[in-house]
């Protein structure tokens, strides 16, 4: 899927599992921000879709443990939460693709690719919403996943080709 986007090469990081994943993500915030060429604002975590719907809770919770609770913008934890979102706000932004569009960051990491398409939308539809989410990214682009199914694993295969991937969870970029 040619994407047209801007900045470096997408980075996949397969093989994580759900905590592997989270801990990879706030690694890499925490390096972004003390490198002082990125604030906290630049920085999007965004995420397509989870079986168990507790990701988000837990990825809130150990951000908050590390960083503190005024470091994270829950764009999706609730109704007011998406209307009252400030893009400009010291904060990285945790949302769901949809409620992303139109918005860009420096710095973006997508993950629940592998659980795209659902089953009750069109596989049209849910293409359009994984497009969203790869255009987000103005410099750097994550794209992190776990098994090699759903858009997740036609991204792997894209890149790596044929076979699996069965290293352990490592970044490549594409």
């Amino acid at each position: 899927m040619d994407t047209n986007r801007r900045g470096s090469r997408p980075i996949i990081l397969a093989n994580a599992s759900p905590d592997e994943q989270i801990a990879f993500v706030l690694k890499e915030v925490e390096e972004y921000v003390a490198g002082n060429d990125h604030s906290w604002s630049d920085i999007a975590v965004v995420y397509g879709a989870w079986p168990a719907r507790n990701f988000a809770r837990d990825f809130t919770d150990r951000f908050t443990r590390r960083f503190g609770g005024n470091r994270l913008y829950w764009v999706t934890e609730n109704r007011y939460s998406k209307r009252a979102i400030d893009v400009l706000s010291q904060t990285v932004k945790l949302s769901t693709i949809e409620s992303l569009k139109g918005m860009e960051f420096r710095v973006v990491f997508l993950l629940g690719l592998e659980h795209l398409p659902r089953p009750d939308r069109s596989e049209d539809q849910e293409r359009k919403v994984v497009y969203v989410g790869l255009t987000r990214a103005q410099d750097v682009l994550y794209v992190v996943g776990n098994e090699q199914k759903g858009y997740f694993g036609e991204i792997c295969e894209a890149h790596f080709g044929q076979g699996d991937i069965r290293s352990k969870a490592h970044a490549v970029p594409v």
